[in-house]
């Protein structure tokens, strides 16, 4: 009997959770342990020669320019930093406190132990400066976005037309410049396109599913390690963006005119396996460098640098002196509004991509609306306006990161802040033309 429970756990959702998770946690302790454990005088070599390349002396340089909008470098820095963080004795120790010099603003060195992040991508990193320089990254960053992009495609192929695909791929490649990373924010590209091979790869999996129950199973697996990567991978940049990215893979994997109610759960269920594994696998970094450093030390720099960036914790710092008089009031007056209209008005003005994707969208809102009004009340027509709009439901995940870390988003506008309007721009370019589509279907009908 006790061996007949044991093997029906082990088959259990839960166990297949649990072990998944810690399966991954071993793989990222070995694979930035690994990472320390290359050649440090040659990739030391190659890092001081990186320094005049474009990836790096371009930091803190926003108007620079590829295609046509901005990049940004910033976050390059670190991946010479952190090859050359110290070294504490041994490659664990090392990878744990990760102790390193970072180039502010202002071009002086600020000493921290940056332990409260993964650098899951070092691993990659370092091994392309141990072949040469910071420019060698390009080459997998590059092979990343391709794949990334393409796996995207196969799997919005799926659900939309050909032209809607190439829309929203258009809109969220090149309205921010996520694709163009490849030259630019190294880093960003990495872990955005890692994620999107991800979330396609899961939407052609679940579409598969022979039942509901395996549907079930294979999101929220699939939740767990695309959420528990990202944070591996991530610098805490855009994940509100890229969860509500995740919840529009899997709702898109679901049959069209799917039951609501199985639509919102769907969603809730990618939403709160790629969110607690994301924190989850963020808080088990502090765990490995307590083991080194102590528990209190490392709670109290999280809990801090948490309680900078949250709510009203960077208040003081803004609205900087540079600002006109009228910014400075509107921040005042509402710093969530002021968060969403900058980054917003930033990722317009600076790129033409995305200005013409924020008026695709309105005009093809706006004829929503006009055929919704003009058809009447109709059944059929509120069934097409509800799965639009439950399509479009993963926009609050961003929504929500503006209202509670905006001070994090304007501070950091043109670094990341701007991005997330390449996710909501495409998917309420997906849920709009879908939404006119099935109207004038029912109207002709």
């Amino acid at each position: 009997m006790n061996k007949t429970r044991l093997t029906s756990f082990a088959d259990s959702l839960p166990f297949k959770v649990m072990f998944l998770f810690l399966v991954l946690q071993v793989a990222f302790v070995l694979s930035n342990t690994a990472a320390n454990c290359l050649p440090r005088p040659v990739i030391e070599s190659h890092a001081q020669g990186s320094e005049s390349s474009a990836l790096l002396s371009n930091m803190y340089v926003y108007d620079h320019r590829v295609a046509a909008g901005p990049v940004c470098f910033d976050n390059n820095r670190f991946i010479i930093e952190v090859a050359r963080q110290k070294d504490q004795g041994s490659p664990f120790k090392t990878m744990t406190v990760a102790e390193i010099d970072d180039v502010t603003k202002a071009g002086g060195i600020t000493h921290q132990q940056y332990y409260r992040y993964w650098h899951g991508w070092q691993l990659l990193t370092n091994v392309c400066l141990f072949i040469g320089g910071i420019d060698v990254v390009v080459v997998p960053a590059a092979a990343l976005a391709i794949a990334g992009s393409a796996c995207a495609y196969v799997a919005l192929r799926k659900r939309f037309s050909k032209p809607l695909t190439l829309g929203f791929l258009a809109i969220l490649l090149f309205s921010t410049n996520l694709f163009f990373n490849v030259i630019g924010d190294l880093l960003l590209c990495i872990s955005f396109f890692v994620a999107l091979i991800m979330m396609s790869c899961m939407s052609l999996r679940l579409e598969s599913a022979p039942n509901a129950r395996a549907f079930t199973s294979r999101l929220v697996l699939w939740s767990i390690a695309t959420g528990a990567v990202f944070s591996f991978l991530d610098f805490l940049t855009i994940p509100a963006a890229v969860v509500a990215l995740h919840c529009f893979f899997a709702f898109i994997a679901l049959p069209e005119g799917e039951r609501p109610k199985r639509c919102v759960v769907t969603m809730m269920q990618a939403l709160f396996g790629f969110g607690l594994s994301f924190v989850f696998t963020w808080a088990m970094k502090w765990v490995v460098a307590a083991f080194v450093l102590g528990w209190n030390e490392v709670f109290s720099n999280v809990l801090g640098e948490m309680g900078l960036w949250s709510a009203h914790g960077t208040s003081s710092l803004l609205p900087q002196a540079d600002w006109p008089q009228i910014l400075k009031e509107f921040y005042c007056m509402s710093p969530q509004l002021f968060a969403i209209c900058s980054t917003a008005g930033y990722a317009m003005i600076s790129n033409v991509v995305c200005l013409v994707s924020f008026a695709a969208v309105l005009a093809i809102w706006i004829a929503v609306l006009v055929c919704s009004i003009r058809g009447g009340a109709q059944e059929g027509r509120r069934k097409v306006l509800i799965q639009s709009l439950l399509m479009a439901l993963p926009l609050v995940v961003i929504l929500g990161y503006f209202v509670v870390m905006h001070d994090h988003a304007i501070v950091h506008i043109p670094v990341f802040g701007c991005k997330n309007w390449a996710i909501v721009f495409a998917i309420l370019f997906a849920s709009g033309v879908s939404a006119l589509r099935g109207l004038r279907s029912r109207k002709a009908a």
